[in-house]
């Protein structure tokens, strides 16, 4: 990509750390492998959809599933054909007489599926008659009158199905024929639909006379076999998983926009400020179309989550931007992967990520699939301190073997398991129309249950056979079970009419009090009003415009904590001890802070009381950590549990509270989440883990755009020296950081610096060197010298801190860069003040916000006045018109064409020169 050519967009932010993706091109499985009652029919499809064959991983899993009788857990990322798979084995599914059911997360995917099968469809001759059933009654209207051959629908709506409907399952024909049941993309739904979605398969296959196989999708390749065996009720060796894909890849750039600082006067002090997030996000966009003439973008919103207002608005934005420039272009934005257009009739020429998600191989595995060949795929960072990290470290791809170390699928405790299974084998003998079943058939489906557990007035047992005395009583006894929890007190939306939930305890006024967002199912609700008494909550749909986060401002009164187990972290040198415990908490809510814009370090939070305050108790398991650090531990907490957990941190509670921090989850059946962090968290809280995080920023305490966090209550950043000085083994690093070393000491750190330097020099700001020079620490360069260039190497003093090194040593190499081309420098204010200029990008992609200040402060000489130039000819003709200045002595505006040399810059900013 031709950076140039944005113009005035930004050119400093852009910062590729990866070369180019490779790509690959398709493996193709061998047909021939199949038996010769298959072939024909795989051989008809594709020649009918005019493909050239089915990849490698599609055949393996075919062959298997079909031919083997296993059933399947597929982890491969979107763009891989899984739904071209799961079609195939729905038309030899229907060859055999059998009915399919194809399970989606939201109603809102139903039509998106529905049209994507019937495209595939269409080109084979309608061999399938398909539906999608978008309600209970459509549901119903389908399997009784159409009886399609594949029904694609939700899980919850065949739930509230069988609930709400007196008919006989047993008797409607597509439930006696179904024979293969497909889940897509199971993590895309909440962990608590998993209770449901277990045992509404365990009661299909009650109904069945025959043996019903399973397709279970997902993007994540870890744990398969054991989540699709607790939600299938199969053993893990029937099951057959498939994480390795053979479809094409194309390759392409992965190009990171770091956050712009742009330092500017408030009240007469310098405050580092940055656009706001949607405001740069257009600006790139529209860069991209009316310059370099991308015509077909996705954009990708992945770190935060956003309603479809939110989408809405910033497609709007962008639309209305470039529209006025009259070009064609097509433009999709989403909030996740699973919204991606189906159908696409071609490949993105841009992609652009909002943020990081926070499973990296994400990025790497999904883009290839979207994206033209070697086309550029921007991600705008956020302030967010994950994104931070992990944009700037040495080693770039650190993450790749980390994410996710674990996933638990938090089996609920046993006496959450037990009102679940009592109440969902109620259920099983209610719409099951045998009076009586064999006890060995039950136990296939249930497994070794209790039968003493289900023994009332309905139902008696003998050796072989329950059978059911009156089902009328067995109804009444049904404990009320809402779809998407497993207790009266669950989370609850209903979306017909006025929405509003039922208060879990546990998670309230924690999570849920007034004026908390609550992001579901792509929309964004606020709470209103809580009538604790009731267990209730009034929601109330907003828009953009409402809060982006609201964090509860709390003040612990009491802390009871029972220690179960405990263990000290082996060599910690912040003295970590882990216990697992029960915790009995009274706290209170005495308000919150609202955050109105991502752009934290040019907003300031506004702080609401909440009027009466609220007080309350947790009563729950925990896993408490006691150190000497542990506000930073809680910090550092915050920060990587989404990176090494996904998909539990919601449902934790952390704080820390004088030498402990707390994690309690926020749900009662959750307590297993304690005990899987107890076993895997030394992994964030290893020394050099730790060590390698917070120096990853060589600022002092905790610049705003790696180690300020919102939820932090009291504090925004770490005591930095204080953790970096118990972390550091030798010393060397710490003293460096803040104090300097001496010259043997300062000379390998200064040499890593130089490299560094020279390698952002040609990634972020494009300005490579061929022949750079050597560096070398000296005692002493003269009174104010810190640094120097003289043509043939690179001298710095001994004792500067590394914020310090950064800042000189970069702008000695500006000078090297000058002297190898040759480039403008008729006046000592341009020399010194491009030096300046790209020391000032090198510092802002550290994000060392004070040593720019001090940098756009200094006006009193020509290094200042000359940076100030520069900055002000930036503002007007962006990043390479500076460039084309140092080269030519004259620059032009490509937005409106007037040429700017050195006279006109002094005239047009008013910047006096030194005399």
């Amino acid at each position: 990509m031709d950076f140039k050519l944005l113009g005035k967009t930004y050119r400093g932010q852009a910062y590729n750390i990866s070369g180019e993706y490779p790509g690959r091109d398709a493996i193709y499985y061998d047909l021939n492998q199949f038996n010769k009652n298959l072939k024909p029919i795989i051989q008809f499809i594709i020649d009918k959809l005019n493909i050239q064959g089915i990849y490698l991983h599609q055949g393996d899993a075919l062959k298997k599933y079909i031919e083997d009788e296993r059933d399947l857990a597929i982890g491969i990322e979107k763009g891989n054909g899984k739904d071209f798979f799961c079609f195939l084995t729905t038309v030899i599914n229907t060859s055999s007489g059998y009915k399919t059911i194809y399970f989606v997360s939201e109603k809102r995917f139903i039509d998106k599926k529905l049209d994507k099968f019937e495209t595939y469809n269409d080109k084979i001759g309608k061999i399938l008659n398909i539906k999608g059933a978008v309600d209970e009654k459509s549901f119903g209207s389908y399997i009784n009158v159409y009886s399609p051959d594949l029904l694609i629908t939700t899980p919850e709506i065949l739930y509230r199905y069988l609930v709400d409907s007196k008919e006989d399952p047993k008797k409607d024909y597509f439930t006696f024929k179904l024979g293969q049941i497909i889940l897509s993309e199971f993590f895309d739904f909440e962990m608590r639909d998993f209770i449901h979605i277990k045992y509404l398969f365990s009661f299909m296959r009650s109904l069945s006379t025959h043996k019903i196989r399973f397709i279970l999708t997902t993007y994540f390749a870890g744990e398969l076999k054991n989540i699709s065996s607790f939600l299938t009720s199969k053993s893990p060796e029937e099951i057959e998983t498939v994480t390795m894909e053979a479809s094409p890849k194309n390759p392409f750039n992965l190009i990171f926009g770091m956050p712009e600082i742009n330092l500017q006067k408030k009240n007469g002090e310098l405050f580092a400020v940055r656009k706001g997030y949607n405001e740069e996000v257009i600006s790139l966009v529209s860069s991209l179309v009316s310059k370099l003439n991308k015509k077909n973008l996705l954009i990708w919103h992945a770190f935060s989550p956003i309603s479809s207002q939110g989408i809405q608005l910033i497609n709007e934005k962008i639309v209305e931007e470039i529209s006025e420039k009259e070009l064609g272009f097509s433009l999709y934005v989403i909030s996740d992967p699973k919204e991606m257009p189906e159908n696409l009739s071609s490949k993105f020429d841009s992609v652009i990520i909002l943020g990081l998600p926070r499973n990296l191989r994400r990025i790497k595995n999904l883009i290839g699939n979207f994206i033209e060949k070697s086309s550029e795929c921007i991600v705008i960072m956020p302030e967010d301190p994950f994104s931070h990290y992990y944009s700037r470290l040495e080693e770039r791809h650190i993450f790749d073997d980390m994410l996710p170390l674990a996933f638990s699928p938090s089996i609920p405790s046993n006496e959450s398991n037990n009102f679940v299974k009592i109440n969902y084998f109620k259920l099983f003998l209610v719409y099951t129309p045998m009076l009586y079943h064999e006890i060995k058939d039950i136990k296939n489906i249930w497994g070794d249950i209790d039968l003493n557990l289900y023994l009332d007035n309905s139902v008696s047992t003998d050796d072989a056979l329950l059978r059911i005395i009156k089902q009328e009583d067995l109804i009444e006894s049904l404990i009320p079970l809402k779809w998407g929890g497993i207790s009266e007190d669950d989370l609850y939306f209903y979306y017909n009419e006025t929405p509003y939930f039922v208060i879990e305890p546990e998670k309230y006024p924690l999570n849920y009090f007034p004026g908390s967002v609550i992001y579901s199912k792509g929309e964004k609700y606020i709470v209103k009003n809580i009538n604790k008494d009731k267990k209730r909550g009034d929601l109330e749909l907003v828009s953009i415009n409402d809060p982006v986060k609201t964090i509860p401002i709390i003040k612990f009164v009491k802390i009871n904590f029972s220690e179960k187990d405990s263990k000290r972290l082996k060599n910690s040198s912040l003295e970590i001890t882990e216990s697992v415990g029960h915790i009995d908490c009274l706290f209170k809510l005495t308000g919150y802070k609202e955050y109105y814009d991502y752009n934290l370090s040019g907003s300031s939070p506004s702080f609401i009381e909440i009027n009466p305050k609220i007080s309350n108790t947790i009563k729950s398991d925990a896993l408490k950590i006691s150190s000497i650090a542990s506000h930073e531990i809680e910090h550092i907490l915050k920060i990587f549990i989404p990176v090494f957990f996904p998909q539990i941190y919601k449902h934790l509670f952390i704080f820390y509270y004088g030498q402990d921090v707390y994690l309690i989850p926020t749900a009662s059946y959750f307590s297993s989440v304690v005990y899987t962090l107890y076993n895997e968290i030394n992994q964030i809280l290893k020394d050099e883990f730790l060590f390698s995080f917070i120096k990853s920023c060589p600022c002092i305490s905790g610049c705003p755009l790696c180690l300020k966090i919102l939820d932090c209550v009291e504090e925004n950043s770490l005591d930095k020296a204080k953790l970096l000085q118990n972390l550091s083994k030798d010393g060397k690093d710490y003293e460096f950081l803040l104090k300097g070393l001496k010259c043997r000491d300062a000379q390998p750190e200064y040499e890593k610096i130089r490299n560094r330097i020279l390698e952002l020099f040609k990634n972020h700001l494009g300005i490579a060197i061929k022949s750079p020079v050597n560096i070398f620490c000296v005692n002493d360069l003269g009174k104010n010298v810190l640094g120097i260039f003289d043509n043939k190497k690179v001298k710095v003093i001994e004792k500067l801190t590394m914020r310090d090194a950064i800042e000189v040593i970069a702008h000695e190499y500006a000078h090297n860069y000058q002297k190898e081309g040759n480039l403008f420098s008729e006046k000592k204010i341009i020399l010194e003040g491009f030096a300046e200029w790209v020391a000032f990008k090198i510092l802002s992609f550290y994000g060392l916000i004070e040593n720019m200040k001090k940098m756009k402060l200094r006006e009193y000489d020509c290094y200042g006045q000359g940076f100030n130039l520069l900055y002000w000819l930036e503002q007007k003709i962006g990043f390479y018109g500076v460039i084309d200045f140092i080269k030519n002595g004259k620059a032009v505006s490509l937005e409106t064409n007037k040429e700017y040399d050195l006279n006109r810059i002094i005239k047009e900013s008013g910047i006096t020169l030194v005399r």
